[in-house]
């Protein structure tokens, strides 16, 4: 049983270096964000989620950051939880119409034993510069709907959570994910 369903560093990061993230993730090598029903096959699905995405190394500077912060809310909010690494930093990109509907971010043991844990959402945009958009999370009744510029939110994995459509503007994020040996 949780105790705790998530934990927001309300505005870590200053705008100044948002933005600075956000001009200098090479977009042109963007794609569109794929989906899985089953961890193996991949695809691309635009009535679930059109978002278009980037990976940027774990190691990179929004990815130190970020899995700092999740390690330490994985001791405070008192999950607990076996966290062996972290994946590399999925920075999103939600034009008109982007979302990505109700999921979640686990999925069923891959071939090593492992899976996700923890999520972490770096809110990269200054919520003034989209509509819509708005994230949600279903065991987060008191959750703003938008976190300010510069926002971290970390939750487990297994919780369902989703974006919805962005009616104008660009809406920016920097998600990543810890991962353990498989729950038990």
């Amino acid at each position: 049983m949780l105790k705790n369903f998530y934990t927001i560093y309300k505005s870590i990061i200053p705008p100044v270096l948002c933005d600075y993230i956000i001009k200098t993730t090479p977009w042109s090598k963007h794609y569109k964000a794929e989906l899985s029903d089953d961890n193996k096959e991949m695809f691309v699905d635009t009535t679930r989620r059109k978002t278009d995405v980037v990976f940027m190394s774990s190691l990179s500077l929004i990815g130190c950051i970020a899995q700092s912060y999740i390690r330490a809310a994985n001791t405070s909010a008192e999950w607990n939880f076996d966290i062996m690494g972290i994946e590399d930093v999925q920075v999103g990109r939600y034009l008109d119409g982007g979302h990505y509907d109700w999921h979640i971010d686990t999925f069923v043991p891959n071939e090593d034993n492992l899976q996700r844990k923890l999520t972490g959402i770096v809110f990269l945009s200054d919520p003034k510069d989209y509509e819509g958009g708005e994230f949600e999370l279903k065991a987060g009744w008191d959750l703003p709907k938008k976190m300010p510029q510069g926002t971290l939110l970390v939750f487990p994995s297994v919780l369902e959570h989703r974006v919805t459509a962005v009616k104008s503007g660009e809406r920016y994020t920097a998600s990543c994910w810890a991962y353990g040996p498989a729950f038990k």
